[in-house]
């Protein structure tokens, strides 16, 4: 018997799993044993025992752990919350800086500059992640670095326009972490 805590799905997957492969090994043992006593051939009784062959191909997730689909959506998250953040921060120090009258140019330009700013190290943040962390992780990436720059491209423009509104109603930069 096995008693085992469903909310912790991978201590339970493993502990079932255990359970299972011994339960099912030992009852195979005793087949063959009951099979041999009675007088059948050893290899008679293991085709009688298995007699499909069984190949299990994982599609999707190949190495079968917990990391290699949780990772990649955790890393786009990580992403996500860091721009988020940071862009609050940036631009209520820019509300400082417009109220102490440091900020010059015409607002369409601001906001060209700003964006292509925040672009380029969101982008830099997305190349350390999938180009740096998921290989030292062993973690495979079955995309295609094309594929993955026509996904990020909409993405990191929508969050940052998202931070720059969400930003211009932030007072106090430390508030930027709690809010978001």
């Amino acid at each position: 018997s096995l008693y085992t805590d469903g909310s912790y799905l991978m201590y339970y997957k493993q502990s079932y799993g255990a359970v299972q492969t011994v339960a099912a090994t030992l009852g195979a043992g005793v087949t063959l044993q009951r099979l041999q006593s009675s007088g059948v051939p050893a290899y008679a009784a293991m085709d009688s025992r298995t007699s499909v062959q069984l190949n299990n191909y994982a599609l999707y997730n190949p190495i079968g752990g917990y990391a290699t689909y949780v990772l990649p959506a955790v890393f786009v998250l990580i992403c996500h919350q860091l721009m988020l953040v940071g862009i609050g921060r940036m631009m209520s120090h820019e509300r400082e800086d417009v109220a102490g009258g440091a900020v010059c140019g015409e607002p369409f330009v601001r906001l060209t500059v700003k964006t292509a700013v925040y672009f380029t190290i969101a982008a830099l943040q997305c190349v350390f992640l999938f180009g740096v962390a998921l290989p030292l992780f062993k973690i495979p990436f079955n995309g295609q670095i094309l594929q993955l720059a026509l996904l990020m491209f909409p993405f990191f423009l929508a969050v940052i326009f998202i931070g720059i509104t969400i930003g211009s109603f932030i007072k106090v930069p430390e508030t930027s972490i709690i809010y978001i």
